[in-house]
């Protein structure tokens, strides 16, 4: 009789934490695509930008001038933005 209760107690606390382990994964394969989304959107803006200031100037932007100067090929972007961890890109 106790060795089936342990049983039972044991299978449902194998159930409970398998459920809890796909949980788990899935949430993190969620969040994480969430953060690689947009930072690829920014980075290709970025790239976008970098061509058509080499379009534009027959050059790169130098270290000194930095990504600042890049803000005029972006529409409605003010200032550098940051990452999705609230890191400035690219510093």
């Amino acid at each position: 009789m106790k060795i089936n209760k342990a049983l039972s107690l044991l299978i449902i606390f194998v159930i409970i934490t398998i459920i809890l382990i796909f949980l788990l994964l899935q949430n993190i394969e969620i969040s994480g695509n969430s953060h690689g989304h947009y930072e690829k959107s920014v980075i290709n803006s970025f790239i976008i930008a970098i061509y058509n200031f080499m379009r534009d100037n027959n050059r790169y932007p130098t270290k000194e001038e930095g990504l600042v100067v890049l803000l005029p090929y972006f529409e409605n972007i003010k200032t550098i933005p940051k990452d999705s961890w609230v890191m400035t890109l690219f510093i």
